[in-house]
């Protein structure tokens, strides 16, 4: 991904933040080989171990999973580098909130690439506890937890119908596009239209970025 100096991320722990917020992935990878080779894409939830600093570094592992019969995870036994997409607040900004001409229209958007290398699990005990630390990556974020106890068997009982995935991170990339390259009085107005129309996740992404 190509980020503007302009548009880079505010800070670190931003970055992180935004994966902490948006878990839905999309995992990209490669299938075939030579000429035939063509990109294939899944989404998945991928999540930072509880562990986790305040920043997604190089050396780091997300923990993720998908359906067993999705055929892409066989596809990282011979090509282990895949790109994981996360995709934070965006809005399309029309030229007449800016009040002034020429304009041209543009899109808001903040978004992280994390190339990593994947490398798949073994079905038991590792695939378990990669669900296990998405569920309590999820359920933290909500008014009243699940409490996965009573329904471990259940858990286990579905757990062939899973394929777990450790990526370990090799690069991070972050873009948060939100009108650092226009006048502070334009960019005021982009925020107040956003905030007009009930997006408080585009107005704190614009603080969180703002210059």
């Amino acid at each position: 991904m190509h980020v503007p100096a302009e548009y880079r991320a505010p800070s670190a722990a931003a970055v992180a933040d935004l994966l902490d917020r948006n878990p839905f992935a999309l995992l990209v990878g490669v299938s075939g080989e030579g000429p035939d080779a063509a990109p294939v894409a899944t989404h998945v939830p991928v999540v930072r171990p509880a562990d986790a600093g305040p920043a997604v570094r190089v050396g780091d592992v997300l923990w993720g999973h998908l359906a067993t019969v999705n055929p892409q995870w066989r596809e990282f036994t011979g090509h282990p580098r895949g790109l994981l997409v996360f995709s934070g607040a965006s809005g399309y900004v029309s030229p007449t909130t800016y009040r002034v001409e020429p304009a041209a229209p543009t899109w808001n958007y903040a978004a992280v690439h994390v190339t990593a290398r994947i490398e798949v699990l073994p079905a038991g005990e590792e695939t378990l506890s990669v669900i296990l630390e998405t569920v309590r990556a999820l359920e933290r974020r909500q008014n009243s937890p699940w409490d996965v106890t009573p329904s471990m068997d259940y858990v286990r009982r579905i757990l062939p119908g899973v394929i777990a995935f450790a990526a370990h991170v090799e690069d991070v990339r972050a873009e948060f596009k939100m009108s650092q390259d226009k006048p502070p009085e334009v960019r005021e107005r982009v925020r107040e239209r956003f905030a007009a129309d009930g997006r408080d996740d585009l107005v704190e992404a614009m603080d969180q970025a703002a210059p």
